[in-house]
């Protein structure tokens, strides 16, 4: 009998795959097979003379036809070799021909894909509203039942369907739309459903779906019944999809135990074929490597994770590889070995270092860390090559005097190297070592661009960083975090601009170009700024000390260029330093950011160095006090940041009025008083009121009622200036903010009441 060779389509199988012929036509003789034709091999060309000719090894010819032999057997023989398949070979077998299809899905054959079906363990029985073939079917191939898509894993027991997700999302939906669809609401507890298809939320019952086509099936059927034959048809609806519920629980348990069964498999193949890798390596001479190194390492290698037995042929392509990645491993291992070592040393020698800063004075002026790592007693310590050796802290106590005597030489070397700069400056070659502590000498920092007097310099901050943009862990300055002072000889410069503003300032303080900075810190003179931005008749005015003005670059006009500072008298200056007080209580009440994080404080026991927050924590954790008070307990660096030290002092001062005193009444009908800004910006006064400084030299307080017993009055604030850009092109007011003061005739202060401050006024000073 010929065999077709015509391939049926991939279609779900169903109860209707059965055929209901006999079993005798399959014992039927079969007609002779026709020979197919084949072509026959062209003959060979002639060999030339003298050319070898290469015939091919002979290949061994293929058994073709040989399933045809198959129908020889007798039936009983083919069904015994058939139930020794499993129910997806049988599946595959059907597919291949026509004669296949209608003996495997015949009546007869049930029997075979029982058997089948017992080959494979722990897979339930076949359910009652399915046949063998379309359970094998919806089991073990994975195609969507829809769209036919492959490596379909998701099974819809209920449904009877694997689906993908595509699919999932029209052929499943919510029962809402089931509702819109004229579905009966009673059909709910009948219809499959599934969280497959669901987005996961924090409520998944909610996001339950529903089979489109069961539902339709199920309401077609029902509207076929009359009233009466309802109840009976739901009840047995009922009783068949509780069946169906729990077989399909059972497949789940089945799929997942052979998901877990799979794992496992794969696991241990894994394990063997790890365990033959490293018997492997230890005979190569590994063995101690391997015992020093993490598991995963191994285990995570692409050659190793093959779920997969090894062979000596597999093992002759990987050893090169193995060889290789064991060798990064060692390498690796020994250069992590050494960070260690050397991160232990240099935590030793900060320990060292840290207890000799305790020892000394608060503003010592003492080299860094990394200067001392170059010492050739300490150095030997911390580039000793024998990483065996164990290295103690008593190693790195050299005693105080020698630091001491390090401390005095680092000096002087770093003091001819800042003389050396110097005199490379404008300043000229006759420049003396007297002159680095002059007030009018100072360096540039190149990263913060700062001008700096000496012997702050010699501490400063960025002098000592270490860069971070090419890590190198071998690097000793690497584990510090530090470099020594001025690392290649490009961090310090002169700074020509503040030299020439310090000149200006001495000078108008009446002060020699000769007075040092000792002399300047002693006496601390407040100096005004007369710059084009600072400094406006009836205006806001800039006031501070002369070592944060020499920071200050000033603009300067035609008029101002001639007196750029000038100085304060005794009456202004107990004005200024006052209201400086009050600006500084605000810094210190600052968060720790922006400008405010600087490294400006240290303590007073052990000379640390942090924030004011840090600081803080650390004065009530480490030394066991309760409040920490400045200036006792802990207190600026030296290399404090001046802006924190030194705040400018912004005052509005105007003219007191001619036809008006203090509190007289105007022919407007307000009362005016002369203010003063008492913050850091001219618009930021009493810290919630924008004052524009271009308004005029007057403001108008309107008095909104009056409190007799303490004789206060509430204001609010307005501006009368035409010529304000805020204020509007007419003569009508602008209210900027309605913000109540306090303002009290017989002392004559304003006062803001959140911040319970007092602002004396200059008119009544």
């Amino acid at each position: 009998m010929p065999i077709d060779d015509d391939e049926s389509d991939l279609t779900p199988l169903t109860d209707t795959d059965f055929s209901d012929s006999d079993d005798s036509d399959f014992e039927a003789s079969a007609p002779p097979a026709k020979r197919r034709r084949v072509s026959r091999p062209k003959p060979r060309e002639k060999a030339k003379k003298k050319e070898v000719v290469k015939i091919a090894p002979k290949k061994l010819r293929a058994y073709k036809g040989v399933l045809q032999e198959m129908w020889a057997l007798p039936l009983d023989v083919t069904y015994e070799i058939f139930g020794r398949l499993k129910p997806l070979d049988l599946l595959q077998l059907s597919r291949t021909n026509k004669k296949l299809r209608s003996l495997l899905l015949g009546r007869s054959s049930k029997s075979v894909w029982i058997q089948a079906r017992a080959n494979v363990e722990g897979l339930p029985e076949c359910p009652f509203d399915m046949s063998e073939p379309a359970y094998a079917s919806l089991a073990f191939e994975a195609y969507c039942h829809y769209c036919y898509a492959n490596n379909v894993q998701t099974v819809i027991w209920e449904a009877r369907v694997r689906c993908c997700k595509r699919c999932g999302g029209t052929m499943f939906t919510h029962w809402v739309n089931l509702v819109k669809e004229n579905i009966p609401d009673v059909l709910r507890c009948l219809v499959p459903g599934t969280h497959e298809f669901t987005s996961g939320t924090v409520y998944p019952h909610t996001e339950k779906k529903y089979s489109l086509e069961q539902a339709v099936i199920l309401m077609i059927e029902m509207s076929r019944l009359s009233d009466d034959e309802q109840p009976l048809w739901f009840w047995n609806k009922k009783k068949e999809y509780d069946r169906i519920v729990e077989h399909a629980a059972l497949c789940r348990d089945f799929i997942s135990g052979r998901h877990t069964r799979r794992n496992r498999e794969l696991d241990d193949a894994r394990i063997r074929r790890t365990k033959a890798i490293l018997t492997k390596l230890t005979d190569l001479g590994w063995g101690d490597e391997i015992a020093k190194m993490q598991a995963y390492r191994l285990a995570e290698h692409k050659h190793v994770k093959i779920p997969k037995d090894l062979t000596e042929r597999a093992w002759q392509k990987i050893e090169a590889d193995m060889v290789a990645f064991m060798e990064e491993i060692r390498n690796k291992r020994i250069v992590k070995e050494k960070n260690k070592i050397m991160s232990l040393r240099c935590s030793f020698m900060k320990q060292t270092y840290a207890n000799f800063v305790a020892s000394q004075p608060l503003h010592a002026i003492l080299p860094g860390v990394a200067d001392y790592a170059t010492m050739p007693e300490l150095k030997a310590v911390l580039d000793d090559p024998d990483l065996e050796r164990e290295v103690t802290v008593d190693e790195f106590k050299i005693g105080d005097d020698k630091m001491l005597e390090f401390a005095a030489q680092w000096r002087d070397d770093k003091d001819k190297e800042l003389l050396e700069i110097l005199r490379q400056s404008s300043v000229g070659a006759s420049a003396s070592k007297e002159m680095l502590s002059r007030a009018t000498t100072l360096f540039n920092c190149k990263t913060c661009n700062v001008p700096i007097s000496y012997p702050r310099i010699l501490v400063h901050t960025c002098n000592f960083a270490r860069s971070m943009e090419v890590p190198d862990p071998t690097n000793v300055f690497e584990r510090l975090r530090a470099e020594p002072w001025n690392l290649g000889g490009d961090r310090v410069s002169f700074h020509e601009a503040a030299h020439k503003r310090a000149k200006h300032v001495l000078k108008a303080l009446s002060l020699p170009p000769e007075t040092t900075v000792d002399q300047m810190t002693e006496t601390n003179p407040f100096v005004e700024c007369y710059c084009a931005i600072c400094y406006r008749p009836g205006a806001i005015r800039t006031f501070a000390r002369w070592s944060r003005m020499v920071e200050h670059t000033p603009r300067y006009t035609a008029s101002h260029v001639p007196k750029p500072y000038g100085a304060v008298d005794g009456r202004r200056s107990a004005l200024v330093k006052k209201l400086e007080t009050v600006e500084l209580s605000k810094l210190r009440r600052e968060h720790d950011w922006g400008d405010y994080s600087h490294r400006s404080y240290c303590c007073a026991v052990c000379k640390t160095r942090d924030t004011r927050h840090a600081i803080e924590k650390h004065v009530i954790q480490d030394h066991s006090i309760a409040i920490p008070q400045f200036a006792t307990d802990y207190t600026y660096h030296l290399d404090a940041k001046m802006k924190l030290r030194a705040p400018f002092v912004n005052l509005k001062i105007t003219p007191k009025p001619k036809n008006a005193e203090v509190g007289s009444s105007t022919d407007s009908g307000y009362n005016v008083f002369p203010l003063s800004c008492t913050s850091r910006h001219c618009h930021s006064d009493l810290r919630r009121v924008k004052l524009n400084t271009g308004c005029a030299d007057s403001f108008v307080l309107s008095r909104d009622r009056r409190r007799p017993s303490c004789r206060l009055w509430l204001f609010r604030f307005r501006c009368l200036d035409r010529s304000c850009h805020r204020c509007p092109s007419n003569r009508n007011l602008l209210v900027r903010r309605v913000i109540r003061f306090r303002f009290c005739a017989r002392t004559g202060t304003l006062t803001y009441p959140s911040a319970s401050l007092a602002y004396p006024t200059l008119a009544t000073m």
